[in-house]
């Protein structure tokens, strides 16, 4: 592939990564403000099948994200080869840089999943053991 074919492709798979991150993100919001503002109803039942849900969103996003990951690693490797052969631009050296510093977007991925996860269970433990009271502490 051409250095201007590998860098749209890691373009693309950057982009759409990023639309996956900010889905579920927002879905963690809107997970977040059922919860709270229907907690006074949460059942163990209910909550089962949200944390379910939303577990098998996350999963199946999940996929979706580390199939953009590999097309960027993709991507990163056949740069190297280009930049080892003296055929890499100074912007495909700038993507090369910038791609290799690392990220923390792993770690993100899974505090988000898991202070969801918390959150609605402190809405039903909150609300079972203040009295049907709808604040947070």
């Amino acid at each position: 592939m051409t250095e201007a074919e590998l860098l749209s492709q890691f373009g693309y798979a950057s982009s759409a990564l990023w639309d996956v991150v900010q889905w579920l993100v927002s879905i963690s919001f809107a997970v977040m403000i059922a919860a709270y503002l229907g907690s006074k109803r949460l059942t163990l039942p209910l909550i089962s099948i949200i944390i379910i849900m939303y577990t098998f969103t996350w999963y199946f996003a999940g996929e979706s994200l580390g199939r953009y990951v590999d097309i960027m690693d993709a991507s990163v490797q056949e740069l190297r080869f280009l930049l080892e052969s003296g055929q890499l631009s100074l912007i495909g050296i700038a993507i090369l840089e910038r791609s290799e510093a690392g990220s923390l977007g792993g770690i993100f991925y899974f505090l988000t999943l898991f202070f969801t996860y918390g959150f609605i269970i402190y809405c039903y433990i909150n609300v079972k053991n203040s009295g049907q009271k709808q604040t947070l502490k």
